[in-house]
C-alpha cells in the first residue's frame, strides 16, 4: 500500500485510519503486521484488555470494519512509545554519525479517548480527571516525557531540535468541568474560528 516510504520515509509504523477508522491493524514499512490476523469490529464494541477499555467508536456515520483479533486502543501511544524508542536505537547501531527526523503522531488525545488504566512506568492514567478525554491529556504529557527522556538518555537532546504541535483545535469534551482548551480563543475543532484552527507550537532546541 501507499504510505510514508513513497515521499520519504525510510520507516514507518502507522494505523491508516488512527484511532477512529478501520482497518484498526498496524501497518510497517508499507506492510500489515500479520495479514492473516483479522476480524471484523462492530461500531460501539467495548473490549478490556490487561491495557484498558478498547473502543471502537459508535454513533451513526461511523465506520466499522476489519482490524487485527488484538485492537487495542487503550495501547494506542504506548506502542508508539515503544517504536520510537526502536528507531533511535536502530539509528544509533546502524548510522549514528546521519541526522535523522521521527514524526510521532500520537493518538491522544483524539476519540474514542481509551485511555490506559497505567502508563507504561505503573502510574495511573485511567480515571485521574474527570473525563476520560482529560486523562487522554494526561497520557500524552507522559508520552512527551518519555520521548524527552529517550533523546537525554542517548545523549541526543541537546543537539535534536523537538517540534510539538497539533492538528486543530480544542474539543468541546471536557467543558463541563471547566476544561476549554481553546480559551480564550471563539470555537472549537470544525469550526472556521481561531479557536478552531490555531494551535500550539512549543520548539525546544537546547544548543540553538
Amino acid at each position: 500500500m501507499q504510505g510514508p516510504q513513497d515521499i520519504g520515509f525510510q520507516s514507518s509504523y502507522i494505523t491508516v485510519g488512527g484511532l477512529q477508522q478501520p482497518p484498526y491493524k498496524w501497518v510497517r514499512d508499507g506492510y500489515f503486521e500479520n495479514p492473516n490476523d483479522y476480524r471484523w469490529w462492530k461500531r460501539g464494541t467495548k473490549v478490556q484488555t490487561s491495557i484498558g477499555i478498547s473502543k471502537i467508536l459508535h454513533g451513526k456515520g461511523v465506520s466499522e470494519g476489519q482490524g487485527s483479533r488484538g485492537w487495542d486502543s487503550s495501547a494506542y501511544n504506548m506502542i508508539l512509545v515503544n517504536e520510537t524508542e526502536r528507531f533511535l536505537d536502530e539509528h544509533l547501531t546502524h548510522r549514528a554519525n546521519d541526522p535523522f527526523f521521527a514524526y510521532v503522531a500520537l493518538g491522544a488525545v483524539h476519540v474514542p479517548h481509551s485511555p490506559p488504566f497505567k502508563y507504561m512506568d505503573g502510574s495511573p492514567v485511567a480515571g485521574v480527571y474527570d473525563t476520560e478525554h482529560m486523562d487522554m491529556l494526561g497520557e500524552m504529557d507522559k508520552v512527551v516525557g518519555s520521548l524527552l527522556q529517550m533523546l537525554e538518555d542517548r545523549s541526543l537532546l541537546t543537539n535534536t531540535i523537538v517540534i510539538f504541535t497539533s492538528d486543530n483545535g480544542g474539543l468541546s469534551s471536557s467543558m463541563n468541568v471547566g476544561h476549554d482548551s481553546s480559551y480564550p480563543l471563539r470555537g472549537i475543532k470544525g469550526e472556521p474560528y481561531e479557536g478552531g484552527h490555531r494551535v500550539p507550537l512549543v520548539v525546544r532546541w537546547d544548543e540553538g
